[in-house]
Formats: structure tokens, sequence, C-alpha cells
């Protein structure tokens, strides 16, 4: 995502006065994804990254940085993960006309972020971690920073994925070690250099596209190249 510049949108963004609300200013609309004032400090060190973080560099990913490879990858939003994993009380009817306009079956590969908030009325939670399907392999590939932390809610939205396409509930759930946290704060990072890491391998045509591997600085070096972006694309 390019290297970090510092991130300064008190006053207008594109030319217009940006647009505000309780969050603070409007710092970026960008393809489904809007980020506030509030959203971009939780990028300063020991912020807690949020479902409209996760959410914008999901975006980035499809419509730009792997946009060569995007129409074979399905990025589920945090929102629509979270929907899926709460659903109690709607039909599977319900769930698979919900995820039909997504065309998961026309996918190679469905990447799938993992939080273990249980309220219906936002994602919040205290940790994010994530799910990598693959159409070839026939499995899910589940990494997590926290040894395994959510397991159980990705176990949630595996059966809930399945109602609507059975090659996913078939393929079996396989934890993959890799990299893990050296504190709290750090998931969100975590799970988005998954994803990443994912991607290039995928980009790379390697096999072992599941394998990743980076450390602290890494991590903690992606909130400013995140920061970056976010710069960029609010300049254009």
């Amino acid at each position: 995502m390019g290297n970090a510049q510092s991130i300064e949108f008190l006053g207008e963004v594109g030319g217009q006065a940006a647009e505000s609300n309780d969050h603070g200013r409007l710092v970026l609309s960008y393809e489904n994804s809007c980020l506030h004032e509030a959203d971009v400090k939780l990028l300063e060190p020991r912020g807690w990254i949020n479902d409209e973080i996760v959410g914008f560099v999901f975006e980035y990913f499809a419509n730009d940085q792997f946009k060569e490879i995007s129409k074979d990858i399905c990025f589920i939003s945090p929102q629509v993960s979270q929907f899926i994993k709460l659903y109690q009380g709607r039909s599977n009817e319900e769930i698979s006309e919900f995820l039909k306009p997504l065309d998961l079956s026309k996918k190679k590969y469905i990447i799938v972020p993992v939080n273990d908030s249980m309220s219906g009325d936002s994602i919040g939670g205290t940790h994010w971690s994530i799910m990598a399907y693959s159409k070839d392999a026939k499995k899910v590939y589940y990494l997590d920073s926290f040894g395994g932390y959510n397991r159980k809610h990705a176990i949630v939205l595996w059966n809930r994925i399945g109602i609507h396409l059975q090659a996913f509930k078939d393929a079996p759930l396989t934890e993959v070690p890799c990299p893990q946290q050296p504190n709290v704060c750090d998931c969100g990072l975590y799970a988005l250099c998954f994803a990443e890491e994912v991607c290039n391998g995928l980009l790379e045509k390697r096999k072992d596209f599941y394998n990743v591997s980076f450390g602290p600085l890494h991590a903690a070096g992606t909130r400013e190249r995140i920061k970056e972006t976010i710069n960029r694309l609010a300049r254009n």
C-alpha cells in the first residue's frame, strides 16, 4: 500500500468541504466505504482497527491493489460476515437470497473477516481473524494471530456460508500456523496482513498461498501504509 505519509484532513477533501457527523469529518469516500476522522484515528499506534477500516482495505484490495485477480476472489465485508453469523430467526432461504449477489459459486477464492462480537447492532468485538476458501483445494484456511481465539466464530460462519454454498461447507476448516501478535491491540492489522499475504500468494500462483510470514514491524508498519493509501485516494 506504499510508503507512509502524514494524514491531515481537518478542512477539505477533494476541494470540497468535508461532510461531518458524530465520527468527525468525512475523510474519504471510496467505492462503498466512508471513512471519518474517528476511523482514521484508530490507525494511530495501539488503536483497535474497526469494521470501517477492515471494509475499506478489502474494497481497496478488490478494486485496486489486487484488481488483476479480483474476478476470482470475493472479499466478504465485515458487515456481511457479521450479518451471516448472527442470522438467528432468519430462514436458510433468506440467508441464501442475501448472499446471492456475491456470486460465491463463481469465485475460486473467498476471503472472510471473522470477529468475535455477538452484537447484532454493531460489529465491535475484541478480536479479528481471517478465513480463506479455495475452490480448487476444497479447503477453508483459518488464520488467527491469537492462538485460535476466534475459531468458534469461524466455525459458525463456515457453517452458515455453507447454507448458500455447499462446497464451502464441504471444505474442511484448516487452521494454519501463522504469525502471532505481540500485544492485545494489533489483531485487526494482523488479519489485514494475512489477507494481503494470501492475495500476494495467489498473485504469485503459489500452491501454498495460505502460508504467510512476516514480523511485528511489518504489521505495525501497516498502520502507516493504510494511512498513506487513504491520504493518496482522498487527494485524488
